[in-house]
């Protein structure tokens, strides 16, 4: 099954559970999207995850669960 990673980019903020009301759903994917988006050759897609990651990162509160993700 071919996915494209720039379905990926929107940001869900819909809880699925009450330990993710603190983070957007795209998040908690990121393993599975970067996998992907390597698997299918798409570096400067991951590339631009791992960039939106990292900006989350730096410009969210400071959680616990943050810390525990990173």
């Amino acid at each position: 099954m071919l996915l494209s990673c720039a379905a990926f980019d929107e940001a869900d903020t819909s809880p699925s559970s009450p330990e993710s009301t603190a983070l957007p759903e795209w998040v908690q994917e990121l393993p599975e999207d970067l996998d992907v988006c390597i698997a299918q050759r798409h570096f400067e897609e991951a590339y631009d995850l791992l960039q939106k990651a990292q900006q989350l990162w730096q410009t969210a509160p400071k959680e616990p669960m943050l810390a525990e993700i990173k």
